[in-house]
């Protein structure tokens, strides 16, 4: 990689943008000729594309050898089994979208338009490579694709990524929201009910007055705090009681919140597999095993409802998402 004196003198500097709905990840690393790295990442506001573009430029501006890459979050982007363009009008417009081949296996692409849109919101610092989500999970799981006929799911915050390979050939590809952002026929999907999820969500099955019995029982003795020791002590139990009522409320209000989101994600799952059985379009077979891809903390209860409803063989592997970008960025960039 370091090929002359002005690499010696200068790191190779990484920079991977993944955009999300309400935040955007900025993940970067140096490389420097003595084999250190050092990686930073930050958070940002996704509307707050000045404090991005600055962050970027000021790592930018430390080496002429850096390379920004983005991650494909556009709603046009997916992936065909097909891997020759003379067919992939099958599933897609060839004439408006751009792809690349994995020769003879498959192909990712994305609409000319989008892409567009993608360059224009990063022309203030240019972008170098725009990777397919498709192609980030089909890296990660490179050692598994290349065997027996499985499903790979990338957990992103936002969407869901699904495909099913044998032998590394491709034989059906979903990108699917989990959130507003989608189309919507996305949203139409699984049947929700957004009042009770809502519901669901804002209800907390608890009883305080059970809570709060022995707190009750000290308000009717009162009378016998004969010391302004005495109130203090008895004041700051009640505090102590409402602060634990309080973080119980809030544990389990995220609790449920988890639940939701998790059983959303698996009603997708499971139409997108029913898709793959009962579509003429797909050479479907029987599908065992599960690999997922979690970027975001996953609960087990995703997992549960594979094993127990669909009756899947399913495992679980945490992936830092900006570091898998980056690997693709370093590849590309040789």
């Amino acid at each position: 990689m370091f090929k002359s004196f002005e690499n010696l003198l200068y790191p190779y500097v990484y920079i991977n943008i993944i955009e999300n709905l309400q935040e955007t990840v900025v993940y970067i690393e140096e490389l420097y000729f003595s084999g250190s790295v050092d990686n930073y990442e930050e958070v940002f506001n996704t509307t707050k594309k000045e404090d991005i573009y600055e962050y970027i430029q000021s790592f930018a501006k430390k080496s002429p050898f850096y390379y920004i890459s983005l991650l494909d979050n556009s709603p046009s982007y997916g992936a065909s089994s097909i891997s020759f363009k003379g067919e992939g009008n099958l599933y897609y417009d060839s004439k408006h979208f751009e792809n690349i081949c994995i020769p003879d296996k498959w192909i990712y692409f994305t609409s000319k338009s989008d892409l567009l849109e993608l360059k224009n919101s990063y022309s203030k610092v240019g972008l170098d490579f725009i990777f397919s989500p498709f192609a980030i999970l089909a890296n990660f799981f490179n050692d598994k694709i290349k065997k027996n006929i499985a499903m790979y799911i990338l957990i992103n915050k936002d969407d869901l990524n699904i495909s099913i390979f044998e032998n590394s050939k491709l034989f059906f590809a979903s990108h699917l929201y989990t959130n507003n952002k989608g189309t919507d026929a996305d949203n139409e999907l699984i049947d929700i009910d957004d009042n009770k999820e809502l519901e669901l969500d804002d209800t907390i099955d608890v009883d305080l007055d059970d809570i709060n019995i022995e707190l009750m029982d000290e308000f009717a003795d009162i009378e016998d705090l004969d010391t302004f020791d005495d109130m203090d002590e008895f004041s700051q139990d009640i505090e102590e009681e409402n602060l634990d009522t309080k973080e119980l409320q809030k544990d389990i209000l995220e609790g449920q919140s988890n639940f939701s989101v998790d059983y959303y994600r698996f009603s997708l799952i499971q139409n997108a597999v029913n898709d793959f059985y009962k579509n003429n379009k797909f050479d479907s077979k029987f599908i065992e095993m599960v690999y997922i891809a979690d970027t975001v903390g996953i609960t087990n209860d995703l997992k549960k409802f594979l094993e127990e409803e669909m009756f899947l063989n399913v495992y679980v592997r945490k992936m830092d998402l900006g570091s898998e970008l980056c690997e693709l960025s370093k590849v590309e960039s040789k």
